[in-house]
């Protein structure tokens, strides 16, 4: 935003034409927003990615899976019937 402020009071001062001073400086605004947008995307993606296959993250997911694999395998199987104790 400030450099696209600067750049277009400059051509503003320079030429003394406004429309072509705002028209340079967001243009200029428009594409550092975008560099901006387009950095923090690759630094959230790069964060993201260094997160999901650290050593601890592998560990738990692999403890997560293994847990739901087991409830998995676990519900499948029919309850135990108890034999019917008669009391005589």
């Amino acid at each position: 935003l400030v450099k696209g402020i600067a750049r277009g009071a400059s051509i503003y001062r320079e030429t003394g034409n406004a429309v072509e001073g705002l028209a340079t400086g967001l243009g200029v605004t428009f594409e550092e927003s975008v560099w901006a947008v387009i950095n923090t995307c690759e630094l959230v993606s790069r964060g993201a990615m260094a997160v999901a296959t650290s050593r601890p993250a592998r560990y738990l997911g692999g403890k997560i899976g293994s847990a739901l694999r087991a409830a998995k395998l676990g519900h499948d199987r029919p309850l135990s019937v108890r034999p019917d104790v008669s009391r005589s």
